[in-house]
């Protein structure tokens, strides 16, 4: 007596970062951003960058050089404020290899987390980016921050 066995094979597509192009990993990490920044986690958040990279607010008198000094500026703005998000009008092109460079707008509501009679501040401006491709995923190297209103 013989038996008969059917295999059956599934295909199912795998979505990964690795199958995506350096305009579309560059927009994703764009896109993640606001969430992360707002509510952690903050390894997540350091995910974003690039070991050297530069995070500045010239109108503010932020410079953050290096993944620990983003960390450092992270935990403690978690700390003492809430802050919401939005983006839009995200713009990315490429330049030599895998180097990207993008700007998005952007508005923000912020808050004291520790004063209670602290009024909300709205912030709206630009993230000025240089990004960087290694094929697999994209990651800010330098984010400008230009704030062009604050109320």
């Amino acid at each position: 007596m013989y038996k008969t066995l059917f295999c059956v094979y599934l295909f199912i597509p795998v979505i990964s970062f690795a199958s995506q192009n350096g305009i579309d990993a560059c927009k994703n990490t764009i896109q993640s951003y606001p969430q992360f920044r707002d509510n952690g986690p903050v390894l997540d958040y350091l995910n974003l960058f690039t070991n050297d990279a530069v995070f500045t607010v010239k109108k503010l008198g932020i410079l953050s050089k290096g993944k620990k000094q983003i960390e450092q500026r992270l935990i403690k703005a978690l700390e003492t404020d809430n802050t919401t998000h939005a983006m839009n009008n995200i713009s990315i092109h490429q330049h030599a290899g895998g180097n990207y460079k993008a700007e998005s707008d952007f508005s923000l509501t912020l808050k004291k987390r520790l004063d209670k009679k602290a009024s909300k501040v709205f912030i709206t401006g630009t993230y000025s980016d240089e990004l960087f491709f290694d094929g697999a995923k994209c990651l800010i190297k330098s984010r400008d921050v230009i704030i062009k209103t604050k109320t």
